[in-house]
């Protein structure tokens, strides 16, 4: 998880097709838009296309991972700037893979309500 989000970071906006599952699906606070998560590769790549096409600036920081069964979570802040309206956002966030069939990722949920991300994989606390 550390290793992809800093790629992020560092500007890699390809599929790591080596740990990611051709089926995978992503689930984040913009798929509510419209109501389905963004499947496949492909809607991976979708989903990086629309970030980078709404935010001029977006960082994320990770304060801690969790290995919990075949997912892991990870919590930090995101750091973004609207591309059109120069908007600052500051946001705690979590995020969760799930892994299977080899070891590949073959799900990716994003949260803003933490308590809910830990939740869905049984952590409890803060």
């Amino acid at each position: 998880m550390r290793a992809l989000v800093e790629a992020w970071n560092q500007g890699v906006r390809e599929v790591p097709s080596e740990h990611v599952d051709a089926a995978v699906e992503l689930e984040s606070p913009f798929t509510s838009v419209s109501g389905q998560p963004y499947r496949g590769h492909a809607g991976i790549e979708r989903w990086m296309q629309d970030i980078d096409a709404h935010f001029s600036e977006w960082h994320t920081d990770l304060d801690e991972v969790h290995e919990v069964g075949d997912a892991v979570a990870g919590i930090g802040k995101l750091r973004g700037r609207g591309r059109e309206s120069g908007v600052e956002l500051d946001q705690a966030y979590a995020i969760v893979l799930d892994f299977e069939r080899g070891q590949r990722i073959t799900r990716v949920r994003i949260y803003w309500d933490l308590d809910a991300a830990r939740g869905a994989v049984g952590l409890t606390g803060p």
